[in-house]
């Protein structure tokens, strides 16, 4: 039976690391949008309407975000942001989303075995609703997958699995293990997992990110022996990659301050 590794967002960092592990083996339209405000429950929401709200040549529009003035959105759901790609103005960037919408409706419904994976960053919700709290992040994505898994079980033909990914800054990394370890779920079809949020700009904190997302990926996603073990390899691979990006950078910083002095 075939894998489907399959990303349903809420941003980029899916992708990246599938792509990193060497299991991400087609493109689908979540991979590179930027949704993490309303996240899965919007994804939800495309299904009930069968994509017809994000799959006309006039789905989209420009907005005012908080990351830059000229943002392209889906007028549907406009907290939904293409960082990677304008189909606004271009139309190759819209018909490759159109292969991408027609490619996930073609997955969803096949006798292929499917591991989604879904994560929701607790920072940006806390920056939404500032009286937020861990756990309503978590008790919220189990809630948005629960309803996921109904609205596509009608079309499955296949086994399907959804791994749900908290993230959280490093000062809330230990409550949030705390409460993903002791999470109880009614559904066998989701597994929960955590990592700390990406941060681009601090080299020893990126490869804490990655390394987890690589350990989650591998511990908790059914796949072939030989599928596990290029995912180990690629995962030491990384860790060996990120310690000298790391030391390159802590050198540098170094001589940057003795200059200064």
């Amino acid at each position: 039976m075939k894998n489907y590794y399959i990303s349903l967002g809420g941003a980029c960092d899916v992708a990246m690391i599938m792509k990193e592990l060497r299991i991400r083996s087609t493109s689908l339209p979540f991979d590179w949008l930027w949704n993490l405000d309303n996240g899965l429950a919007a994804i939800n929401a495309m299904i009930r309407n069968n994509f017809q709200d994000v799959m006309q040549r006039d789905a989209y529009c420009k907005i005012a975000s908080r990351f830059s003035e000229k943002s392209i959105a889906y007028k549907k759901y406009p907290s939904i942001l293409h960082f990677h790609s304008n189909p606004y103005e271009r139309q190759n960037d819209h018909n490759d989303l159109m292969r991408r919408f027609e490619r996930f409706r073609s997955v969803i419904s096949s006798n292929a075995h499917l591991h989604f994976i879904y994560y929701r960053n607790f920072e940006e919700d806390k920056f939404k609703i500032p009286a937020i709290s861990i756990k309503d992040t978590l008790t919220r994505m189990k809630t948005e997958a629960d309803e996921f898994l109904h609205l596509i079980s009608g079309v499955r033909g296949g086994k399907t699995s959804i791994v749900l990914v908290l993230q959280t800054g490093v000062e809330d990394a230990e409550i949030a293990e705390v409460l993903v370890k002791s999470a109880v779920l009614e559904n066998p079809q989701i597994k929960i997992g955590y990592t700390i949020a990406r941060v681009d700009h601090l080299p020893e904190l990126k490869a804490v990110w990655r390394d987890q997302w690589m350990s989650l990926i591998i511990s908790q996603i059914s796949m072939s022996s030989r599928q596990r073990l290029v995912c180990i390899s690629r995962r030491h691979y990384y860790k060996i990659k990120d310690f000298f990006h790391a030391y390159k950078w802590k050198k540098c910083k170094e001589n940057i301050l003795k200059s200064i002095k």
